[in-house]
């Protein structure tokens, strides 16, 4: 298959847990594509390789839910697949998975530019909107899509991607998920104006994005309850769903899950998942990438 967008592709044929379908390629270089943007007062930043994960019974007759992944400040498709395992849970689940990289800083370190206050830190004027937006309308335009499971999960710099992705494209994404990310920190920027399912995971003793919020931007509890608002739920009441294993570090189930489903006008689901003595990045246990993806699965666009 020829790539014909301002972004590349990298087939995930190294790890031994599954099959992929083998894509032929055609890239700029050997390690690195450059993008274009329309906008003349933008940068044109070379990005590294995206991962692509294909399931092996990808059946181009048959619509497609697709998982876009994004990586934290400093880190890579690779490393965040590597450390979560999301391209065996996309195997299972039978999802297409499409990890991009960010553009890098000054300093040599891949971001995304999310909001004001993360995480471009040299300035970068970097539209990752608009990119991120060609990597879902090339998937689009190479593989049978199904447009209603589109979802966006993210991990800190990218967890804060993620929302901004979804304040911004309206009718794009069934669900979101970020871990150890947050949002604008004046709401009014995110005037995303439908539903969307949300969750979002947080460890309570998060050492660079407080849980509590005492920095630049809002803490788990308040991110969450904006999107209970958004969704016409009352944010001010929940319910104590099932306690979860996530952190292979803390024995037994530590994580706590809200449930803002109180008096909502809309079938949104709205979770808050509490890492107890959870730490900016845990060591994930087996079951930590699977509930996202049980979470995720059955949710389709509003």
């Amino acid at each position: 298959m020829r790539i014909t967008s301002s972004f590349c592709w990298k087939s995930h044929s190294n790890i031994s847990y599954f099959l992929l379908l083998v894509i032929v390629l055609v890239l700029v270089s050997a390690s690195a594509c450059s993008e274009h943007s329309h906008d003349n007062s933008m940068e044109t930043p070379v990005r590294s390789e995206a991962l692509v994960v294909i399931p092996s019974d990808y059946d181009d007759s048959v619509p497609t839910p697709l998982l876009l992944l994004l990586h934290g400040l400093t880190d890579t498709a690779e490393n965040i697949d590597d450390h979560f395992a999301y391209g065996a849970e996309a195997e299972a689940y039978g999802f297409i998975m499409i990890a991009p990289q960010g553009s890098q800083d000054s300093n040599g370190f891949q971001f995304w530019n999310a909001t004001d206050e993360c995480c471009n830190l040299s300035g970068k004027k970097v539209d990752d909107v608009a990119y991120l937006s060609s990597v879902i309308e090339e998937a689009k335009s190479n593989y049978t899509i199904d447009a209603s499971r589109i979802y966006i999960v993210g991990h800190s710099n990218g967890g804060f991607m993620a929302y901004r992705m979804v304040c911004e494209l309206q009718n794009t994404f069934a669900a979101v998920v970020s871990y150890a990310g947050a949002s604008f920190s004046d709401p009014s920027q995110c005037a995303y104006p439908d539903a969307i399912h949300a969750l979002h995971i947080h460890g309570d003793q998060d050492e660079l994005v407080s849980y509590v919020g005492d920095g630049p931007f809002p803490g788990a509890e308040e991110t969450i309850v904006r999107w209970a608002n958004r969704a016409g739920c009352d944010g001010n009441t929940f319910d104590e769903g099932p306690k979860l294993d996530l952190d292979a570090n803390t024995p037994g189930d530590e994580t706590f899950t809200r449930l803002y489903n109180h008096n909502c006008s809309t079938t949104s689901d709205i979770q808050l998942w509490t890492i107890t003595n959870g730490v900016h990045n845990i060591t994930p246990s087996p079951s930590f990438t699977k509930s996202i993806f049980n979470w995720l699965n059955p949710k389709k666009i509003k």
